[in-house]
């Protein structure tokens, strides 16, 4: 099975402290799935590395089913 897939960045992500009273910013990221064949589900895996005091990394998989 075939997929294009492309993640798309919309424009830069800054991203602040949380508070309660604080709005949180929300990350747009466009998803294009283009399929070539007869695909049902798509696993991504990620990381994200950012820098508040110190750097930090968070990893994960996302599984969208088609």
């Amino acid at each position: 099975m075939k997929a294009s897939v492309r993640l798309e960045d919309k424009g830069s992500l800054e991203l602040s402290g949380v508070t309660p009273k604080a709005p949180v910013p929300t990350a747009y990221l466009m998803l294009c799935v283009l399929p070539l064949d007869d695909i049902h589900e798509v696993d991504l895996d990620f990381s994200l590395t950012y820098t508040q005091q110190f750097e930090r990394s968070i990893t994960g998989n996302i599984v969208l089913p088609l």
